[in-house]
């Protein structure tokens, strides 16, 4: 950004009221350039995307550059991990909150798609309003069922840390006792 920003300066010698109409230039071009890809992402489905099954109830739904890094990791996943047996890594699970090409695989072994659930949100969002307005606009029993699904595979001595760590914290502390009393 900094390196764009400085693109943008005729020299190096302004004032701020130049400056001020620099910055406004390039945040009113970035916000263009979002508005426009979020509406490619909900008008333009690629050829071949629609010849991978796995991707079809989330096409025009998440970001058409989501559905780029997934379709990547399917190849990579036919390619690479099945035929040489390597390992996955879990690096675009960890870092883009899409699938891995491990959890595609158990997907495809239990013959799902992938679903919108298994998108992050920042994918997911192809607008400029607000995510939530209220909080009552959470799905509480979604968001614990998420939270169980993630505590679920984890070892007994994990979650017991986890859950005094949790408990420490008064507020949190409160939760808790009320949710075991759940």
């Amino acid at each position: 950004m900094h390196a764009t920003l400085k693109s943008h300066f005729p020299s190096h010698r302004n004032t701020l009221d130049k400056l001020v109409l620099y910055v406004d230039h390039v945040v009113d071009r970035q916000y263009a350039e979002i508005r426009s890809s979020f509406e490619t992402s909900l008008r333009k489905v690629m050829t071949h995307h629609k010849n991978q099954p796995m991707l079809a109830y989330i096409l025009r739904k998440v970001s058409i550059y989501a559905i780029e890094l997934l379709s990547m990791e399917l190849k990579r996943k036919e390619d690479g991990l099945r035929a040489y047996g390597a390992s996955c890594g879990c690096q675009l699970f960890t870092s883009c909150g899409l699938p891995c090409a491990c959890r595609l695989e158990k997907m495809e072994n239990n013959g799902q798609q992938i679903r919108i659930t298994h998108i992050d949100v920042f994918w997911k969002k192809l607008d400029f309003k607000p995510a939530r307005n209220n909080i009552e606009d959470i799905d509480v029993d979604a968001e614990f069922e998420k939270l169980k699904q993630q505590i679920d595979p984890t070892p007994p001595q994990v979650k017991g840390a986890s859950l005094k760590s949790f408990s420490k914290s008064s507020i949190q502390g409160t939760i808790t006792k009320n949710l075991l009393l759940f």
